[in-house]
């Protein structure tokens, strides 16, 4: 399994929206900032990196 990075498009395991992986100072631990439209609203949320994995997978 590749490492997950900032810029990559991710999704969770168990499926769902594509999202982009960010990377910001409220990062912490093991979460990560994640990206994704939901029509024209952008919309963000605190991941934990093992609920995660790059879209091309």
């Amino acid at each position: 399994m590749s490492e997950i990075k900032e810029g990559d498009v991710v999704v969770l395991k168990s499926g769902g929206k594509l999202m982009t992986l960010g990377d910001t100072p409220f990062n912490k631990g093991q979460h990560r900032t994640c990206y994704w439209f939901d029509g024209a609203e952008l919309k963000t949320a605190e991941i934990h990196i093992s609920a995660l994995k790059l879209a091309s997978e």
